[in-house]
């Protein structure tokens, strides 16, 4: 049998179809935040960093969720109640209880976390990577630089250089189907100041930090009593503070965290998705489908003599 146009044609919509469905097998799921297993974590350090949660009051002081010590992080635990799990991975440091540690689930020791470390670096790099459209591109904001972005209805890409707010606010609208991505470059003061969100929830918002630390010390910081926060902070190469009794709704993962100074969190639910899996903005998925039905419509095409 001869290798025809017709054979190449069904060759070229197999394979087409076969990489749209292997990559992004839910096209109504793509445009959500997936943080692989990292996700089911509302603190979570990797990298070889610490973590320091040295709060004022255990009965006021609550991290709700999760609490990660990953591979070759020490820890430091004390006047805080865990209203989760605490999972230790087997090449962690040093972890030290104070005497006022609570904890409403289990201490899991011995732990392997390397795949969930894996999983947060992955698509830190992923999502630091996606083009940044015209006019997304937001600079550095000081102060009375307050923002109010309405989404597409699909991934939203923005890119700051530094943040410093001070009384200001992020105001941000979209629907189930939107993603708020902002790839931070520098440094991230964030005091007295809110995350409003209109049609959307945490886990739909990710601040994405790049990069190590580009200064001594912290160089992401949320504080003060009158501070509304919303979203997942993910730095993995970075050091971040939270501290003061502020309203904070979402994770933090990252090298080095501190949590102090009658701080609480209440953590959010992250999809999880497929070990190694990294998802792609409806866009692609409608790139790759549209391959497949090119590649089909050649097949109903009649051959001439």
């Amino acid at each position: 049998m001869k290798w025809n146009q017709v054979g190449k044609r069904v060759v070229f919509s197999s394979i087409a179809a076969a990489i749209a469905l292997a990559i992004c097998p839910n096209p109504a799921a793509a445009d959500t935040l997936n943080l692989g297993t990292a996700g089911q974590f509302s603190v979570f350090g990797i990298n070889g960093g610490t973590v320091n949660i040295n709060d004022s009051n255990p009965d006021t002081s609550i991290i709700t969720g999760n609490v990660g010590i990953g591979p070759g992080e020490s820890a430091t635990l004390n006047k805080v109640t865990i209203a989760g799990n605490l999972l230790i991975d087997s090449t962690a440091g040093s972890v030290t209880y104070g005497s006022q540690f609570n904890i409403t689930g289990t201490i899991q020791t011995g732990v392997n976390l390397s795949g969930a470390a894996t999983d947060a670096i992955t698509r830190s790099a992923f999502y630091a990577a996606l083009p940044v459209p015209a006019g997304h591109a937001l600079g550095v904001l000081g102060d009375n630089d307050s923002r109010s972005l309405t989404g597409n209805g699909g991934t939203n890409v923005y890119s700051i250089t530094s943040l410093n707010y001070n009384s200001d606010f992020l105001d941000l609208t979209g629907t189930a189907t939107d993603v708020f991505i902002f790839n931070v470059a520098g440094t991230f003061m964030w005091s007295q100041s809110d995350v409003i969100l209109h049609g959307i929830s945490a886990n739909q918002v990710l601040f994405n930090f790049l990069g190590a630390d580009p200064v001594s010390g912290d160089s992401v910081e949320i504080n003060k009593s009158d501070t509304d926060f919303s979203g997942i902070v993910l730095g993995v190469n970075r050091s971040i503070r939270y501290h003061n009794d502020a309203h904070f709704v979402g994770n933090i993962i990252g090298k080095n965290i501190t949590i102090d100074s009658g701080a609480s969190l209440t953590g959010v639910t992250v999809p999880v998705g497929t070990p190694g899996e990294v998802p792609l903005p409806s866009t692609a998925w409608a790139g790759l489908g549209l391959m497949g039905v090119l590649g089909a419509s050649q097949l109903r095409r009649p051959r001439h003599a």
